[in-house]
């Protein structure tokens, strides 16, 4: 089935030609490096103690943190989240420590005994949580939690979100049959009864033999940005009539492997893209690892004046040096040379409404950024519904102004996270 017709006619006429990629790079392991770095809201280790592959670290928005590796906690300390300035705790563990003799000899935590795959949905779900198996996405979340929901469809994303990002392809097509048996798993676990899988065709092809068999539905997703973000796929698929919930390709892989194998979910697969905006390399890397480690395992080079992006250009958070880390959040690791970096004019709006008519969630970021501009976060949020932007980029990509406007849809979301709505219950 192919999604072209309902993603809608501006997908053809003034979208920026901003190209996904289905042809996956080369895949690289990046080895354990000798520090790993966590971050948590509140730590569930103290410093000095021992740390098993697959200990749960503590909670990051309500995501569990699992080890990577085996080490000991040598530092605790407190820092603010760069993404919002939250208070929390940053758990650096050394993974070539010496461990005494009795913690040596204590039982490793994993692998766990492998589950059938039709066993009672209870079960799996269970597993999922104590294997801290996360749907990474643009706004992560515990799996379980993800399929406790009433849904008409389970969606899973083989199509990477951003332009220069391939991990979600690269992991489809090479593994077709096991994500076939990843999707029949998570529906039997969710209770959801109609199941498809979204791909850019190249990730349709290959796994069309594999599905063949399987009451599971193949959807083709138009190969232009910002199609194959979940929310968009979810709701083409639906054409605008109910409610789906979409698992990313890699999360569903890691739910089979918790299952069958027993294992946690302590490896990321990401794609690395260079400076000259072509070179990728597919990485898989545990969680925790630095982006130093990240670029060193690619073979990329990072110069005086380059950017560096956690995830691709349209969407990645920019990162002040190499010592970040990690987690369900990144996507990918993106070097964008200087010259390739765009910056913002901040010019008044000239009310042109490209930004609107781009808009996939069919807001209007020309009012929100207005009225984010003089400091009326509230309002912009209640009237022009802020909270359901996805983060995509375009406005600001095609604002003839300059305007920061994804700058300003992020401050009026953040600046009314906590505050109390006109109707009493939580903007």
């Amino acid at each position: 089935m192919s999604l072209m017709a309902q993603f809608g006619p501006q997908w053809r006429r003034r979208r920026p030609k901003l190209p996904l990629l289905g042809e996956p790079a080369a895949r690289t392991s990046v080895e354990l490096p000798e520090r790993l770095v966590y971050t948590v809201e509140q730590a569930a280790a103290e410093q000095g103690s021992p740390v098993r592959r697959g200990q749960l670290l503590g909670l990051e928005s309500d995501v569990p943190v699992l080890a990577a590796a085996d080490g000991r906690l040598t530092e605790l300390r407190r820092i603010k989240r760069g993404r919002d300035g939250h208070p929390v705790t940053q758990l650096v563990i050394d993974t070539k420590a010496e461990l005494t003799e009795e913690e040596q000899a204590a039982d490793p935590l994993f692998p766990l005994e492998p589950l059938a795959v039709d066993a009672a949905p209870a079960s799996l779900l269970e597993r999922f949580e104590r294997a801290g198996v996360v749907a990474v996405s643009r706004v992560p979340q515990a799996l379980a939690t993800r399929l406790r929901v009433n849904a008409e469809l389970l969606v899973i994303g083989a199509v990477d979100a951003e332009p220069g990002l391939s991990a979600a392809a690269a992991l489809a097509q090479g593994a077709p049959q096991r994500v076939v048996a990843a999707a029949k798993l998570l529906a039997h676990a969710s209770g959801i009864h109609r199941v498809a899988i979204a791909g850019l065709a190249p990730t349709i092809d290959a796994l069309r033999g594999a599905a063949e068999d399987a009451d599971i539905e193949l959807l083709e997703v138009p190969p232009l940005y910002p199609n194959g973000l979940d929310e968009l796929v979810a709701r083409a698929a639906l054409d605008g009539d109910g409610f789906a919930t979409a698992v990313p390709v890699e999360s569903a892989l890691a739910a089979l492997d918790a299952v069958e194998k027993g294992e946690p979910h302590v490896l990321r697969t990401i794609t690395a893209r260079a400076a000259d905006g072509n070179t990728r390399r597919e990485l898989t890397a545990p969680a925790g690892c630095s982006f130093a480690d990240l670029l060193g395992a690619a073979g990329f080079e990072l110069r005086a004046h380059d950017r560096l992006l956690a995830g691709g250009e349209m969407m990645g958070a920019a990162l002040i040096d190499t010592d970040a880390t990690l987690d369900a959040w990144v996507r990918g690791v993106t070097v964008l040379a200087d010259e390739r970096a765009a910056g913002f004019a901040c010019e008044p709006c000239i009310d042109c409404g490209d930004c609107a008519t781009l808009c996939p969630m069919r807001l209007q970021p020309q009012w929100i950024g207005r009225l984010a501009e003089y400091g009326h976060y509230q309002r912009a949020a209640e009237e022009f519904d802020a909270e359901r932007c996805v983060r995509c980029g375009l406005c600001a990509y095609t604002c003839p102004a300059g305007r920061p406007l994804v700058q300003w849809i992020e401050l009026v979301c953040r600046e009314t996270a906590n505050t109390p709505s006109a109707e009493g219950g939580a903007a």
